[in-house]
């Protein structure tokens, strides 16, 4: 049981370490990690638009 939790710990290191080093490489002096993955500010007035579909995302 130990081995698999440590198993699932390391996939789980590895798998997110890989976008950060692809990142690191090619597009570190470009932009920020966040914005580079997608994570980006809704436009000014669309708060309201993108939490309804979240919502209705999360909910499919």
């Amino acid at each position: 049981m130990l081995n698999e939790l440590i198993g699932a710990v390391i996939q789980v290191v590895i798998f997110a370490l890989i976008p950060v080093i692809i990142w690191f490489i090619t597009a570190r002096k470009k932009e920020t990690f966040f914005y580079w993955i997608g994570f980006r500010r809704p436009a000014q007035g669309k708060w309201l638009k993108t939490v309804f579909m979240t919502a209705i995302m999360s909910l499919m």
